[in-house]
């Protein structure tokens, strides 16, 4: 942190439908004290079927948004580096316990490990994995392991270079959610729920680091689509439906117009949040049975744009029996002058691009 040569880094979120970048800048108020500053933000909406599950299908499409969005984050600085997000769908990340003490452990052990864990294919994928702290006399040894097809790494490698930009890093994406979701200095069991745009990802975290993810087909979209099927209208407008209303259904557009008797948002709503909360306790259940050290989750955080809906979070918390809240992804920096003037700013969308960006600043060459 102290020599840290990069000031200025870009988070880079390259989704499905948008790409999403923020610019983090980092000032040195004395010797120990420093502040991390959100300078500005971008989102670019992606042309349908440029990007299919994390998979780059039209490079021409997504170069093209990958340079508009750093550009106008830059401020007509030149900043090349920036942390990219690999996805959720093409990723695996796991803390795994190996029975070898950490003085013992070896390459070889690892790989063996990991070729039995992977559900990607060992010799296609690339590794990295962190060492978990060490508990005295303790017969085994903890690691986070992550892994990414190589392809896929590579198409996000060489879309960046073509773009003129240089990459610290690319990370798993729950990596940078979790990063933004959680307080400083966290601790207990938590279970976070990024719900984006095309799927839900699913993160456990406990004893300080993440435990395993999972994703799933819930998703804002998703929301979107039942809202519009169910009123008949176009998907503009069951998108603002869905962003004032959420789970309001006392003050919802067809309420305040008398329309209640045709109109069945709230049937849709709490099917959905039914749905939801399903996954919900199948993963805690997963994590109970399957993790030796698992403990009672202590809260569910919600991250991601369609997370944010009115009432959502009261809604899930009767449904999943746990304290729901939101995450804020603005709880480790601070904004300029401009950006804190303007409030109702979406930032928990940009909340993968912030985690990227804090990765660049305080830890650019490692977790």
């Amino acid at each position: 942190m102290l020599f840290n040569p990069f000031k200025s880094v870009i988070g880079l979120d390259i989704g499905d439908e948008t790409v999403k970048a923020v610019r983090l800048d980092l000032h040195r108020l004395s010797f120990k004290k420093i502040k991390t500053e959100l300078v500005s933000y971008a989102e670019e909406r992606l042309p349908d079927g440029s990007m299919f599950e994390g998979e780059i299908v039209k490079p021409e499409e997504v170069l093209h948004a990958v340079k508009k969005v750093s550009a106008r984050t830059a401020c007509k600085h030149k900043i090349p580096w920036v942390v990219c997000a690999l996805p959720e769908t093409k990723t695996f990340i796991k803390l795994l316990s190996i029975p070898v003490k950490q003085g013992m452990l070896s390459l070889n052990t690892i790989y063996e490990v990991a070729k039995k864990e992977l559900p990607i294919p060992f010799n296609e994928s690339y590794l990295d994995w962190q060492l978990m702290p060490h508990i005295s006399n303790q017969s085994e040894t903890k690691i986070l392991l992550g892994a990414v097809l190589k392809k896929t790494a590579d198409a996000y490698t060489y879309l960046l270079n073509i773009a003129g930009l240089t990459p610290l890093a690319l990370e798993v994406e729950a990596m940078s959610i979790t990063r933004t979701s959680l307080p400083p200095n966290s601790s207990g069991t938590h279970l976070i729920l990024d719900i984006g745009q095309t799927s839900t990802t699913f993160i456990m975290y406990s004893n300080q680091t993440i435990q395993f993810t999972l994703s799933f087909e819930f998703s804002g979209n998703l929301l979107t689509e039942r809202i519009q099927r169910a009123l008949s209208c176009t998907e503009d407008e069951a998108e603002r439906i869905k962003i004032l209303c959420g789970m309001d259904f006392e003050n919802c557009i067809c309420h305040k117009q008398g329309q209640t008797k045709v109109c069945n948002i709230k049937e849709v709503m709490e099917k959905s949040m039914d749905e939801l909360a399903s996954y919900v306790q199948k993963g805690i259940s997963f994590f109970s049975e399957h993790f030796s050290e698992a403990a009672e989750v202590d809260s569910i955080i919600l991250s991601g744009g369609s997370g944010q809906m009115l009432f959502f979070d009261k809604e899930l918390s009767k449904r999943a029996g746990k304290p729901v809240v939101r995450g804020n992804p603005l709880a480790r920096i601070r904004t300029n002058t401009t950006l804190a003037k303007e409030s109702s700013r979406p930032y928990m969308r940009f909340n993968t691009a912030i985690g990227l960006g804090l990765r660049g600043l305080h830890s650019p060459l490692g977790i």
